[in-house]
């Protein structure tokens, strides 16, 4: 009983350390960020890596409409006409194990015999991880100046839209960078 608790408990927190969303991000450290003020999405006839088992047009709608709403955010809005960025995002999924292995269960003294100990129980999680990256680059000079990744267990198709807007807000949240 105590040992199912145990393993319970365990994996509860491997599945929520597992569920956090984890950012990174990369800039050009000569553009100059305040300038840029407008953007357009980089159009649909351009290739864009992006896995075509996860992809769909929901899942393009959701990231679209999170990057725009953090953009505008930051004060840039999306334009028609000579933009100053080209907003570009690809997504990635893959098959992932976790393996945990839960150390030696004992069950206690039992007098002149000593202890009883059995060995330890390993289990094995699958899950599948997700990617979203999303560029941003210079209309003008053609050349990316900042790039942001988000990794994340990919959940149910309900959640799939909070899950988008949290990643990409937390990938914004260093945009526009600190040089």
């Amino acid at each position: 009983m105590i040992r199912s608790l145990l393993t319970a408990g365990l994996c509860a927190v491997l599945l929520a350390a597992c569920s956090s969303i984890s950012t990174d991000h990369d800039f050009d450290d000569q553009a100059d960020f305040s300038k840029y003020g407008s953007f357009q999405w980089l159009p649909a006839s351009a290739e864009r890596i992006t896995d075509s088992v996860q992809f769909s047009q929901l899942l393009d709608r959701r990231v679209r409409n999170a990057v725009e709403r953090e953009l505008a955010g930051k004060g840039i809005r999306p334009t028609s006409d000579q933009p100053d960025l080209i907003v570009a995002y690809s997504t990635k999924t893959t098959q992932k194990t976790e393996v945990v292995d839960s150390g030696y269960a004992g069950y206690g003294y039992y007098g002149w015999r000593g202890s009883y100990w059995r060995p330890s129980s390993i289990d094995v999680y699958q899950y599948e991880e997700g990617t979203l990256i999303v560029d941003l680059i210079d209309a003008a000079r053609k050349r990316l100046v900042w790039r942001g990744k988000a990794v994340g267990v990919v959940g149910d198709y309900a959640d799939s839209e909070k899950q988008i807007n949290e990643a990409v807000r937390k990938l914004f949240l260093n945009y526009p960078p600190e040089k």
